[in-house]
């Protein structure tokens, strides 16, 4: 008896342990892999989502700001606009070089004359003003008379 009980109890551990080892699975996971091309854009161009958008070109003029000192070049468009995530650049039409500086008096680019600036990207909407250095060391309470308002669309 202790026999048949002893070979019983051997069958059902292997039963068991048979039942057990299918039983266990993990998760399938099946991987799929996308490759996607990057978009290159263009000079002047900014990728935007995967959408090249053309940056906003400020340009420097060698003309003067009216009623400000031959430091203060003027801006076109002024004001201007651009939209978020995509990059304002500056075009100097003067015969030196220049840098654009932020309300807070910070530069933002440094540009050489006759040359076209990298570009500054904003990433939410807002008004910016900004002005020239040279203009700013002259008569600082006047100096940000550049424009730029950032849309969201």
């Amino acid at each position: 008896m202790r026999r048949v009980i002893s070979v019983s109890l051997t069958f059902l551990a292997i039963v068991i342990m048979v039942a057990c080892s299918g039983a266990s699975s993990s998760p399938s996971t099946s991987s799929s892999t996308t490759t996607t091309t990057p978009i290159t854009c263009g000079a002047g161009t900014t990728n935007v989502n995967g959408v090249c958008q053309l940056n906003t070109v400020i340009t420097i003029n060698s003309t003067l700001q009216t009623g400000l000192p031959a430091t203060c070049f003027s801006f076109s468009p002024n004001p201007a606009s651009v939209k978020a995530n995509v990059a304002v650049q500056w075009q100097n039409n003067t015969s030196t070089t220049v840098t654009v500086i932020n309300s807070n008096a910070v530069g933002l680019v440094t540009v050489n004359a006759g040359a076209l600036s990298g570009g500054i990207v904003y990433a939410s909407a807002s008004n910016q003003s900004f002005g020239i250095q040279s203009c700013y060391a002259a008569i600082p309470q006047n100096a940000f008379y550049g424009v730029l308002t950032v849309t969201v669309n």
